[in-house]
């Protein structure tokens, strides 16, 4: 069995070591070795087992194989959805740059790393190209009121420890970063960037995207008016009524590019195909792409552990619907 944890390893560590205590509670105090505590401790068990995402060999299949991973860091925040690159938004452009990478690489490792509200992996690693578009697609802004600001140097760290977890396990494969952003960040300093690499790193780029004149933060809020006017853009003094303005941040894209040696492209018409051309010469060495070629076919099965969770989580909610009805059948004779 092979596990590909979803979760950095020292988190799903310490997960484990809580849910062993819990259970050394439950051993060590009388009133809590019921049927109840032990239904609770398998969810957390479960819930542990699928974020390590088991999956299995399930035999041998004919494809071509490229011993490369795109590891694609996208910053997912409002200022990405502002259109002020040729009348269209920053995403629109981000998504077309980045299908025109993936389908430069088929039979590729593909990831995805995000940050809107939090920052988080929106696909662990994984051959199958549809899944790569499909997550591309489904990038959308968040509800306004729950945007928190964006700390880019958090998307960059938490990337950095998942890249680096999943490198260790696999040397054989060479590793291209693209950070995707428009350079806007609630972090006080570029230089934070700093800290962290991407030693296992052969390459990388930062995209740009964004004007210098920037363009109107669209409000995003779920009760914000449907005809245009202020109520369709957030308002940053609400004394005179004037708008934000969102432009890109190229001194803090070319700070992070020159940290990590990386070559900073600012996106306008697209990345220029030589850009993709340069990534397949400096990966050149380690891809083989062969229509004849074995190559292990793994069976994922995380998703019966998931399902075991949710069954007990049914059954958890079972027993405490029973417990109120029971009290309110008493309180009612």
């Amino acid at each position: 069995m092979i596990f590909n944890p979803i979760l950095p390893i020292y988190i799903i560590i310490i997960l484990a070591i809580s849910i062993l205590a819990v259970g050394v509670i439950c051993i060590i105090k009388k009133k809590y070795r019921n049927f109840s505590s032990l239904r609770r401790i398998l969810i957390l068990v479960f819930l542990l087992i699928t974020l390590l995402r088991p999956s299995f060999v399930g035999g041998e299949s004919q494809q071509a194989s490229t011993d490369v991973t795109l590891y694609f860091i996208i910053d997912n925040t409002n200022s990405m959805y502002v259109e002020d690159v040729n009348g269209k938004t920053r995403m629109s452009a981000l998504k077309k740059d980045v299908t025109k990478i993936i389908q430069s690489f088929p039979g590729a490792h593909y990831s995805i790393y995000t940050q809107d509200t939090m920052s988080y992996v929106m696909l662990p690693v994984t051959t199958d190209l549809s899944a790569a578009m499909s997550g591309i697609d489904s990038l959308n802004a968040k509800d306004t009121r729950k945007s928190v600001g964006s700390d880019l140097n958090d998307l960059i760290v938490f990337a950095q420890e998942g890249i680096k977890n999943y490198d260790k396990k696999h040397p054989e494969s060479q590793s291209i970063v693209i950070f995707m952003s428009d350079g806007e960040t609630t972090t006080e300093s570029a230089d934070a960037v700093k800290f962290g690499n991407f030693d296992t790193a052969s390459t990388g780029v930062v995209i740009g995207y964004g004007s210098t004149d920037g363009g109107k933060v669209p409000n995003k809020s779920k009760d914000a008016g449907s005809a245009t006017g202020a109520q369709d853009y957030l308002v940053c003094n609400s004394l005179s009524g004037e708008l934000c303005i969102s432009k890109i941040n190229e001194d803090y894209l070319k700070k992070i590019a020159s940290n990590y040696g990386f070559k900073y492209v600012h996106s306008e018409n697209g990345i220029d195909a030589s850009l993709v051309e340069d990534f397949k010469n400096i990966a050149k060495s380690k891809v083989k792409v062969s229509p004849n070629r074995s190559a292990a076919s793994y069976v994922e099965i995380y998703w019966i552990f998931a399902l075991v969770v949710l069954i007990l989580l049914l059954c958890e909610f079972a027993s405490c619907f029973n417990a109120i009805l029971a009290e309110y059948e008493v309180k009612n004779k």
